[in-house]
């Protein structure tokens, strides 16, 4: 073969073989050009929607404290005394407050009388020392029982509910045989009338052995607590009528929700 014809073959082969190479080099840089805009809008992805998440998160969590807080002032507060208590021991609390209570007497000049008889509120009233409690009981008026409408009935409690701790209707009255049934709430919209929002904030609290009084009628009805529990709000029963002197008190859980209901039993001791 002639030389020159060899030279020309020799050519033809290292062109193609360059051609081949440069082929090869573009599909890879397209290849790893797709994967970096795959992987890369895929994490970014990721990252956008982690951002939106923790995002919501955060303003349902202020917007939350916010609506509800009334309520976690008083679960605040209540913690913070007890803490305290607890720190400084009940004894030192007791000698504190009666050094404040002659130091106030004395200067004021002003002798401190005992105390001779129980006064009773002029209306019906919920008292639970251990929280501060002391609100009026208000009835839901005008509910038919026999039609057994739930859903007038809930807007008649609903209702009462903005003047203080309703007395449930049907359920028995204050120091009677059976089921005296009230209810009240934990927490509610601020924007909301009334001023017993939070009445019972601090329920969640509330332990076995504490006492819960009834004025009914001016007339005292000690109960002590017997029972805590958590139920759906389907569970009825716990309005059933019953034959022991009970009283139950009812609000919703955890504060700020209707997710479940608590429920404190007690029984008549005084």
């Amino acid at each position: 073969m002639p030389i020159q014809n060899q030279n020309s073959a020799t050519k033809t082969k290292t062109h193609g073989v360059d051609e081949a190479i440069r082929y090869h080099a573009q599909l890879a840089l397209a290849e790893a050009e797709l994967r970096r805009k795959l992987y890369g809008s895929k994490h970014r992805g990721m990252y956008e929607t982690l951002k939106f998440g923790i995002t919501t998160a955060v303003i349902f969590a202020f917007s939350f404290s916010v609506l509800n807080f009334s309520a976690y002032t008083k679960q605040a507060s209540f913690w913070f005394a007890n803490f305290r208590a607890d720190i400084l021991g009940e004894e030192v609390m007791l000698d504190k407050l009666e050094a404040n209570i002659n130091e106030t007497a004395t200067q004021q000049k002003v002798e401190l009388p005992p105390i001779l008889a129980e006064v009773s509120p002029a209306d019906n009233r919920i008292v639970i020392p251990k929280f501060n409690v002391f609100a009026p009981i208000q009835e839901a008026t005008n509910v038919d029982l026999k039609k057994s409408n739930w859903e007038e009935i809930e807007t008649q409690v609903q209702d009462a509910l903005k003047s203080g701790v309703v007395h449930f209707p049907g359920s028995a009255e204050a120091g009677e045989r059976g089921n005296a049934f009230f209810t009240g709430h934990s927490s509610y919209y601020p924007w909301s009338d009334g001023k017993y929002k939070d009445v019972f904030a601090l329920l969640p609290q509330i332990q076995v052995n504490d006492i819960v009084t009834i004025w009914g009628n001016q007339k005292r009805y000690d109960y002590r607590v017997t029972e805590i529990k958590e139920v759906k709000p389907t569970e009825t029963d716990v309005l059933q009528k019953t034959d022991d002197y009970r009283l139950t008190l009812m609000t919703c859980t955890p504060v700020g929700t209707s997710l479940r209901r608590l429920i404190v039993t007690a029984q008549l001791v005084k």
